[in-house]
Formats: structure tokens, sequence, C-alpha cells
């Protein structure tokens, strides 16, 4: 079947209308997050990690840093740290993994972004508390291009103009997902492309560690090995000539131990009561992982055909098998990258409503349609109203209607305020 974008392929899976779909990012957070389904098979394009990942890099030029492997530079870049406010920021577009939710969530996971303090500013203005805290963050001086279906506005539109703030004062002609600067390859030429009046071009560019080996954007003026990488203390040279990663010692490369994050690359999720039947093994057979932990992917492959079969990513070289998939450690492990994702995802000051019927999938559809332009709603489901009563009070959610004997609970024993109740009377009113 066909959806009009990933979430709707995930509530569809919830609603066991389909079995299986592949996302990536934001979206396979959400999968795990919001509709409690499981990875357990993903891509892997990588001829250097050799795992279903990616790690995310901030790059910038020699002369920003205060140390460069351990080498006096007098530069102003201490690390990823207070030393960035204010600097120019180029990221790969709003909410995008390697260009946003990497570097934004390791920061605010490092308490050096603080979204509480810009809530409600962004309230006002009408934006993600993301997207506010980022632009106050760089001080305006940001490009992050594009949108998504509910950002970086509430109503999904960009924020901001190339040259008039918001997330897109750096941008050069245009802050569309099809910006000069946008992309990979764009963030790059966004740090590189600085003019004589420094009106143009960055100082940081929040990619991906194969970014620079596989770049294809316009010439640079800096060669590649004059970008190094912002560690969490310091700045290190990360890549030679040809931007191809450096070694370490005692095996691995260097960005392994300077990055703003590692990645889940693209997987395949499921209903969690999926894994472990007699349809599941069948398909991990069918696969070639019944019996052996990855499987190459021939280049020519119709299921490689990303734009027309809609599966597997066109770089795909290998498929691997997830360990303890179902399992929330399984996907923490995987999913390296949670705590950042979640900073994020908090951001968006969402309510929780507790049911104890019916669907959640059913719950949250209902309510983010009738009251779509608040906040939006995440529904968790438990065995009774007075477990509702007791997750609010837990503050495991905000929000559960109940009536009767749990209503006088509910203020007597929890502590619970009522603020709107239901009337169905054309008498009484």
């Amino acid at each position: 079947i066909k959806k009009a974008s990933d979430d709707e392929c995930l509530k569809a899976i919830k609603r066991k209308e389909a079995d299986l779909t592949v996302v990536g990012g934001n979206q396979l957070f959400a999968a795990y997050e919001r509709y409690n389904l499981a990875p357990f098979v993903a891509e892997s394009s990588s001829t250097d990690l050799g795992d279903a990942s990616y790690y995310g890099v901030a790059l910038t030029k020699k002369d920003m840093c205060k140390t460069v492997d351990g080498t006096d530079q007098s530069g102003p870049i201490t690390g990823l740290d207070e030393s960035l406010r204010g600097k120019k920021a180029c990221h790969t577009g709003y909410r995008k993994t390697s260009g946003w939710y990497l570097p934004v969530g390791k920061l605010a996971d490092k308490g050096v972004m603080d979204f509480d303090q810009w809530a409600g500013e962004a309230y006002e203005e009408g934006v993600r508390v993301d997207a506010e805290t980022v632009e106050k963050f760089w001080d305006d001086n940001v490009c992050a291009p594009g949108t998504t279906a509910g950002g970086p506005k509430l109503g999904g539109e960009i924020y901001g103009s190339p040259g008039g703030g918001g997330l897109c004062k750096l941008c050069k002609e245009s802050c569309a997902a099809d910006s000069p600067y946008a992309g990979y390859d764009g963030a790059v030429y966004c740090i590189d492309d600085e003019d004589d009046n420094d009106a143009t071009g960055g100082d940081i560019a929040f990619v991906k560690h194969s970014t620079l080996l596989d770049y294809k954007g316009p010439a640079l003026k800096t060669a590649k090995d004059q970008y190094v990488g912002i560690c969490d203390t310091g700045c290190m040279t990360l890549f030679d000539a040809d931007g191809s990663p450096l070694p370490k010692e005692g095996g691995g490369f260097k960005y392994e131990d300077c990055n703003t994050g590692k990645s889940a690359s693209n997987a395949m999720v499921t209903r969690r009561e999926f894994i472990g039947t007699a349809y599941f093994q069948e398909l991990l057979k069918a696969m070639g992982l019944s019996n052996s932990e990855s499987v190459d992917v021939d280049a020519t492959s119709d299921i490689i055909k990303e734009d027309e079969v809609g599966v597997w990513s066109d770089d795909t070289a290998q498929l691997i098998k997830l360990s303890d998939p179902g399992t929330d450690q399984g996907f923490k492990d995987f999913f390296t990258a949670y705590a950042g994702f979640k900073e994020i995802y908090n951001s968006d000051n969402r309510l929780t409503v507790c049911i104890t019927e019916g669907t959640t999938s059913a719950c949250e559809d209902a309510m983010n349609t009738a009251y779509s332009g608040m906040a939006p709603f995440t529904c968790i489901k438990k065995a009774s109203d007075d477990e509702c009563l007791k997750a609010i009070k837990r503050k495991e959610a905000d929000l559960t209607v109940v009536g009767g004997n749990q209503l006088f609970v509910a203020f007597e024993h929890y502590k619970l305020a009522a603020i709107v109740a239901e009337s169905s009377s054309t008498d009484l009113g």
C-alpha cells in the first residue's frame, strides 16, 4: 500500500493495515517512542564502519579552534560547549538527522542549549521550541533550510528569510530545501563560501562522517584536511586531503572520538508482537538473515531503487539483523542517539493523555485533529482509571477523563483538579 508520508505508514502498521515499512532518523525514533514499533533489520552503506550507522560531525576551519590535536591555534572555539554561542552555523536542514537532531540534541542534553528558556517566546512567535532556541543560540547567524509537517513554524512554514533572521539569515538565495546551503554538500559549501564582506558563509557545518569524502558541491576554496572536527573538548584533524577518515591508534577512526553522535541508519520496523512469530522467521529466511547476521545486497537489485520501489536506499550495500529486536534495550543499543532525540521530542511541549479503552493511535488521531494548532497530543494506555490518575500524579501523563467515584478520588487522594466537564443534556445546558 502507499501512504502520503512515513508517519502515515507508521500509523498503518499500528492499526494493522500494514506490517512493515522502512524509516530512519526522526521517524525511526517516532516509530519506537510514539507507535511502540520495533526495528529488526537495518541497511548499511558504510565501508568504514561496517554496521548500520553513521556519525555526525561538527566541521570548522582550523583557525576557528583554540586547540587542534592538542596544539594551540588561538581560535575562539574550545569544544562542543558555550564557546559555540553566537558563531555562524550551517545545518543541513531543519530537523535533519546529522544536521539538526544529533548536534542540537547533544548540546541540549549537555545543557549548552536551553529549550525551557525560550519556550515562552517560541509560543508567541508560533514556532517550535527547538527552532527558537537554535536561532537565539546562534544569535540569528544560522542557516537551517527546509521544513517538516509541523515546523519550524507550527504550520510547517519556513521561519525567517535570507538576511532576515529566524533560521534563514545565513542562507544563500533561499531558505527552501533546495537552497545552495541545504543538505550535506550545502552545509560544507556554507562554511567555505565566505566573501570579502563576510556577508555569506558560516563557521560550523553539521554533517556526517562521510560528507567530505563524498562531497560533490561547488569547488572548495579550503583544502579538505584543513577542516577539523569540533570535539567535546578541543578540535581534532579527522580527514586527509581527499576527505577520507583518518585512522586512530588501535583501530577504528578518529571521528569515533570526536563527533556529535552516532545515528542509526534506515531500518525496517514492525509491531512488537510480530517479532518471533512463524511469519517473522519466514521473512528473515526470505531476506537471507535466518542464520546470518548480515547479507550483501546486489548493487543492481530492484529492492534498492528507492525512488521506484520505495524500500531500501540506493546506496545500500548490506542488510544487518539487529540484536534483541522488540526490546527497549535492543532499540537503544541500535539507536544510540536516543537521549538527544528525546530532548527535541520533549521540547515540542506535548500533552500526554491517559486512556483506558481504545487504541493510543486512535486517541492521538482524534485529539490532534480536534485540537489542531495546539501542542501535539500523545496518548498512553493504562489498565484502569486509577492507574491513569497515578500516571498524572507521577507526571507520566498530563490529562485523563474520569467521573463519579474516580473524580472524587482524583481530588481527594491524588490532589488533581478538574478543568473541563462534558455535557450531553439539552435541558440542563
